[in-house]
């Protein structure tokens, strides 16, 4: 499994959890989403990540750090429409298995993935069009038309876009279906135009835990000396 829930829950008791979007498993405790869903949060609510570990286990695992895209802006939902999740357990990865960053392309055969229940997945087939075939100057944007709107309806922000086996991820969808009369469509981003932040904001994650356990540790030595 590579798919969790992005959810909001009740900030005392963890419980109450809201749906908001698919997030992609980057490593044991970062997770790639659309920066969109994780607007407009109520003060007596906080972000987490929902995991389901089986039919009846799922865990909630409240986000200790939320990165945006710095130039994201909500006015503009096609450009910079990514964020990365950080949870403080570590899942295990046993069950959810780290996917790399790869890179989609005009003309491209992929399948957009989903959780249509907390263990089953949902997967589209379709056929990936640059900004240029989706009437847009957006160098950003990847568009593809889907044929029957439920099956457009159920692939939400954040569900991850794979163009090759499993393992590696090669797009986001941003938005949710858009229609135009009989006309259905998903946009996505390339998570290879933004390879380079992804892997800053996990790294910089890695090392500032690095970082916490050598003061930890340094302490503890300092004490045994006094």
């Amino acid at each position: 499994m590579f798919l969790v829930h992005v959810v909001d829950v009740n900030r005392e008791s963890l419980n109450q959890a809201h749906n908001r979007c698919i997030a992609t498993v980057l490593s044991d405790r970062h997770f790639l989403t659309a920066a969109r869903c994780l607007e407009d949060i109520s003060a007596d609510r906080i972000l987490a990540i929902s995991a389901s570990h089986g039919i009846a286990q799922t865990t909630i695992h409240p986000a200790v750090r939320v990165s945006k895209h710095p130039q994201f802006v909500e006015s503009d939902l096609l450009r910079n429409n990514l964020a990365i999740l950080e949870i403080g357990q570590s899942l295990d990865t046993n069950i959810f298995t780290r996917q790399t960053i790869g890179a989609m392309q005009d003309g491209d055969p992929c399948f957009v993935h989903t959780l249509i229940s907390p263990t089953a997945r949902g997967i589209l087939a379709v056929n990936i069009r640059g900004h240029a075939n989706c009437s847009s100057d957006n160098n950003q944007l990847f568009c593809s038309g889907v044929l029957h709107l439920d099956s457009c309806l159920r692939f939400v922000p954040g569900s991850p876009v794979l163009c090759g086996d499993e393992g590696t991820i090669n797009g986001v969808t941003i938005t949710n279906c858009v229609t135009n009369g009989s006309n259905n469509t998903l946009y996505f981003h390339s998570t290879g135009q933004f390879s380079d932040w992804i892997e800053e904001v996990v790294s910089e994650a890695n090392s500032l835990k690095k970082l916490s356990f050598l003061t930890l540790f340094a302490t503890f030595l300092i004490i045994l000396k006094l």
